[in-house]
């Protein structure tokens, strides 16, 4: 199902003015979608969560020190079954625990009062913007944490569904290396129930919104078929895991967010090696530095545009060699606003597994 249908703009903002939110996600492209679903939940009351695994990502969100983090918001679309009242739903943000998520009360970093659903008289989409009235530092810097929905249950009539796409099938809405080694991050779980599931490999289509710069890196494959791939390239699961074997031999690009640095510029640097916590770097840069700093290579430059969004190519469709498979690589974006001048900003690290 596609946002060509009807879709509205819903914002809930309670920042002061100057605060501008860049935002980080696990999606391909930002409005695109497969289906609308409730995962497993069926039409029980649920979370729904996508997992952010610290094998390629930390520091999101983090602060000017680089030993915290501040979590502005979130973000997601969300398609409401006919409903005159609106279905309620929360959300939060959860820890890890043995290679999933949390299922107790312990296990929540954060969560959102209960929030409504945008009530309507037949089947609807909407992109929820919700803004915190007191900013969070629920957001780990070097563990695997989980965010999402607590939603209501819903009926054969009424009730919320979440946009996804798929990494399988005619609609895959999401390009990753097609491999049995490409993990599911999407989870779910019942109300009550002490062990969270998890529905077929897909994406849901959920943000977290931040202050610090976000990176992303996205595989670039000209045979991917989908309509609302651009350049045929997914920073979502494909970026995370793209394909240099076999049938494919993805590129490899990057796209940085910094709203509060639009029309600025950016660097993307790579190492193979990581640290965490991260390292400050003082004077040159707000945040912290998360690559090993002896082995640092620049990649990739381009400019910012004016919302705070620009992408690059790091390397085109088969130009990378196939001994790269089964091989990590570490990224991370700093950033200068117009003028150019110091301190920079560094963005989350972001990793690569070559397939």
């Amino acid at each position: 199902m596609r946002l060509s249908h009807i879709l509205a703009l819903l914002t809930c903002q309670h920042l002061a003015a100057q605060f501008r939110a860049s935002e980080f996600q696990i999606y391909p492209a930002p409005n695109t979608a497969d289906f609308a679903t409730r995962g497993t939940l069926g039409n029980n009351p649920g979370e729904i969560l996508m997992e952010v695994p610290a094998t390629h990502f930390s520091g999101i969100g983090q602060d000017n020190t680089g030993t915290g983090t501040i979590l502005i918001g979130f973000r997601h679309v969300l398609q409401e079954r006919a409903s005159a009242t609106g279905n309620t739903y929360s959300l939060l943000v959860r820890r890890g625990t043995g290679g999933r998520p949390s299922t107790d009360s312990a296990g929540i970093l954060m969560q959102t009062s209960t929030l409504t659903g945008p009530p309507s008289s037949g089947n609807a989409a909407w992109i929820i913007t919700y803004d915190l009235a007191t900013p969070s530092a629920a957001l780990p810097t070097c563990d695997t944490f989980y965010f999402g929905v607590e939603t209501s249950p819903a009926t054969s009539f009424t009730g919320l569904a979440w946009h996804m796409v798929t990494t399988g099938g005619p609609a895959r809405g999401d390009n990753p290396a097609e491999s049995p080694l490409v993990p599911n991050l999407a989870w779910d779980r019942v109300s009550g129930s002490l062990v969270p599931r998890q529905p077929p490999v897909c994406a849901y289509n959920m943000s977290v919104r931040v202050l610090a710069p976000v990176l992303n890196v996205g595989n670039v494959d000209p045979s991917w078929s989908n309509g609302s791939a651009i350049n045929f390239t997914s920073y979502g699961l494909g970026g995370m895991w793209p394909q240099v074997s076999g049938t494919r031999s993805d590129g490899l690009a990057c796209r940085v967010r910094d709203a509060n640095n639009a029309n600025g510029s950016f660097v993307v640097f790579a190492s193979s090696g990581v640290v965490c916590p991260g390292s400050p770097l003082g004077n040159l840069a707000t945040g912290a530095l998360y690559l090993t700093p002896s082995v640092l290579v620049p990649v990739a430059s381009a400019s910012l545009t004016n919302t705070g969004e620009g992408t690059a190519l790091i390397a085109a469709p088969a130009s990378l060699p196939t001994a790269l498979s089964n091989h990590t690589l570490h990224l991370q974006a700093f950033t200068l606003g117009i003028g150019a001048t110091l301190p920079g900003h560094l963005s989350n690290r972001a990793s690569t597994r070559f397939l």
